[in-house]
């Protein structure tokens, strides 16, 4: 099956995205996630004035972190995640 996908992606315009994944080895399985690049929803002032960050980022990854702990190693071309493994948010 193709499950156990790692997906290296680079995003060139802020967005929501989706991604669809069906293994066609097994019927009724598959995955779907959902990608936010950037800030596509103009929350940065919002975030800066509420007082939940101190300065507008670049994307939601500095403010969120990544919450997995299934991180996939770094590749040639991977981008670093500027926060990792941050729980209970």
């Amino acid at each position: 099956g193709s499950q156990n996908a790692i997906v290296d992606v680079v995003f060139d315009e802020p967005g929501a995205y989706a991604a669809v994944n069906h293994d066609y080895a097994a019927i009724y399985t598959g995955a779907a996630t959902v990608f936010v690049a950037g800030d596509p929803f103009g929350l940065n002032p919002v975030l800066v004035e509420k007082g939940i960050i101190e300065a507008p980022v670049p994307s939601y990854a500095y403010a969120l972190g990544n919450p997995s702990d299934a991180i996939p190693p770094m590749g040639k071309n991977s981008i670093a995640h500027p926060a990792i493994n941050i729980h209970g948010l």
